[in-house]
């Protein structure tokens, strides 16, 4: 391949329909990592409740029995996302109900 190609990378996102009692949301912990002092740190944070989910793109509560995940690979969640965000920002991508 010469310089001037350009690999065109394959996009294999999709929003992955789980429910609100999926497992991806029971006991979700999150250590913060930090160096001080030349030292590394991790401090374990607050675990969050099972029943409290954030849309990933707006940041409001999800109430909804069903929660979209996106997914950049098949074992890649990169975060959630709510009804509204999905069609705004991702309704271009496949939809794969669990």
């Amino acid at each position: 391949m010469s310089e001037t190609e350009e690999v065109e990378e394959k996009d294999n996102s999709f929003i992955k329909i789980v429910s609100r009692n999926h497992p991806i949301f029971k006991n979700r912990g999150s250590i913060l990592y930090s160096m001080q002092n030349g030292k590394l740190n991790a401090e374990k944070l607050p675990t969050v409740p099972d029943n409290v989910i954030i849309c990933d793109g707006c940041n409001e509560l999800i109430k909804d029995e069903e929660v979209g995940l996106l997914m950049l690979e098949p074992n890649r969640c990169w975060g959630t996302q709510c009804k509204n965000c999905r069609v705004e920002h991702f309704s271009e991508l496949p939809v794969v109900r669990e």
